[in-house]
């Protein structure tokens, strides 16, 4: 696990670089990080680091973000595929976790 503190967290990093120990990294994306992307990302990850161009903590007011949770993998595509058919015409991005899974 890593430290709770950014010192001893510096240290552990410079640790695995110089290839002593390993630690699990996460990165997320985001085109437009709204507040409650962003406090999902605060939650999870140990000291982020957000790289912004404009606006700070802003982002288009035309442009809706959704996060929809599936428990049961098998039920992934079919809850996708209602998502799609719910707003036939409008521009989407989907992004996914892993290349190989996408159709």
């Amino acid at each position: 696990m890593k430290a709770d503190t950014e010192h001893e967290v510096y240290e552990q990093e410079s640790m695995m670089l110089a290839g002593h120990r390993n630690f699990k990294t996460m990165q997320m994306f985001s085109a437009t990080m709204q507040p409650l992307v962003e406090k999902m990302a605060r939650q999870y990850l140990k000291f982020p680091a957000m790289v912004q161009i404009g606006e700070p903590g802003g982002s288009k007011k035309d442009i809706e973000q959704r996060i929809e949770f599936v428990t049961n993998e098998g039920q992934r595509k079919q809850k996708l595929t209602q998502l799609l058919n719910r707003f036939p015409k409008s521009p989407i991005i989907i992004f996914v976790n892993l290349k190989l899974e996408v159709d």
